[in-house]
């Protein structure tokens, strides 16, 4: 039933759509990058060899095809039912590659 709730939700399947967990469907760059970025702080250029080891700290929590918008939590966190340390950032197609990171919540 859940399932079907779900694949009801999305109607344009070759565009970003809703998910619950699964892998993000990005607009721009990989997700886990522009969160990794505004969790390491403005500092962080695309070149911080720290960028990839954060990113592969976070998983999808959510997604929302209104953007696009991504919810995205550590599996620690996740497990633990810690959603309090979900973080949200967001991209669409008409801002460059890595403007959304400044909107990291």
């Amino acid at each position: 039933m859940f399932d079907s709730a779900l694949r009801a939700l999305d109607t344009h399947p070759s565009r970003s759509g809703h998910r619950l967990g699964g892998h993000p469907s990005p607009v721009q760059e990989p997700v886990e990058s522009a969160v990794a970025r505004g969790v390491l702080g403005p500092d962080a250029t695309r070149q911080d060899s720290r960028l990839d080891d954060e990113a592969a700290e976070w998983v999808l929590l959510a997604q929302s095809d209104t953007g696009t918008v991504y919810w995205l939590i550590r599996p620690a966190d996740l497990a633990a039912g810690r959603f309090e340390e979900a973080v949200f950032t967001w991209q669409c197609s008409w801002l460059p590659p890595g403007a959304g990171s400044e909107y990291l919540y």
